[in-house]
């Protein structure tokens, strides 16, 4: 997974959960309703089988040449069966498949005006319905927060995902994962900055990535563990 989709990624984990400012988008019944497929044609960029805390599911990201504002024009027929909540540039839509499936769609603005991405998460409906993770794993760095949210493992790249959120500032939430992570061995890359950092334990080949943004309430955030291959030189 390039550097730009673990960064859309990562703020998409941030998204996914709308704050309590969102805004429900519906529309008025009799209209005709579309897919968001038809509607976007999407582009498919990765697939991968995904637990959300512990269940198993499957997550698809697309590309589509809309930008953020045509991509909202294009779901309002939908928005009209399955109502829309809206959060800063994005819109997530649930749409049910039976008594037991859920597939979730978070259309997210990337900046780029030429380009939108669009998240598919279709799971059980139980793993959906958690607000936290049964357990947290062992190899993702567990953030100093009050709230641990859910967790996402994708399970063909050993890369994991994780919300949080804590009533300490944004820049105090930072600070102290980012000493939680230095006395734990990991160092970090270029610098810690007010609201995140890039971490690395090169003796067991993962990177940890941390974001946060400040909320009404305090500060949420989302950390992102992946795997690489050790370097070989000559």
């Amino acid at each position: 997974m390039g550097a730009l989709m673990r960064h859309i990624v990562l703020i998409a984990l941030l998204a996914w959960v709308p704050s309590s400012r969102a805004i429900v988008y519906t529309l008025r019944p009799g209209q005709t309703a579309k897919s968001v497929e038809s509607a976007l044609s999407p582009r498919q960029v990765l697939e991968d089988e995904l637990l959300v805390n512990g269940e198993r599911g499957r997550l698809t990201v697309a590309l589509t040449s809309l930008t953020f504002e045509e991509a909202l024009a294009a779901l309002k027929p939908l928005l009209a069966k399955h109502p829309g909540t809206a959060g800063h540039r994005s819109l997530m839509i649930d749409v049910s498949k039976d008594e037991r499936w859920v597939t979730r769609y978070l259309v997210l603005s990337t900046g780029d005006k030429a380009q939108t991405v669009v998240f598919q998460l279709h799971m059980p409906r139980t793993a959906m319905e958690l607000a936290s993770a049964p357990h947290w794993p062992d190899a993702l760095p567990r953030p100093p927060a009050d709230r641990l949210g859910p967790v996402m493992v994708l399970g063909q790249r050993g890369t994991s995902y994780a919300t949080f959120s804590s009533s300490d500032r944004v820049n105090e939430l930072s600070r102290r994962y980012h000493t939680s992570l230095v006395n734990a061995g990991w160092r970090p890359l270029g610098g810690r900055t007010a609201t995140g950092g890039v971490y690395v334990d090169q003796d067991n080949h993962r990177m940890v990535t941390v974001s946060t943004i400040s909320t009404e309430n305090g500060s949420e955030g989302a950390v992102m563990l992946t795997r690489f291959s050790p370097w070989r030189g000559e």
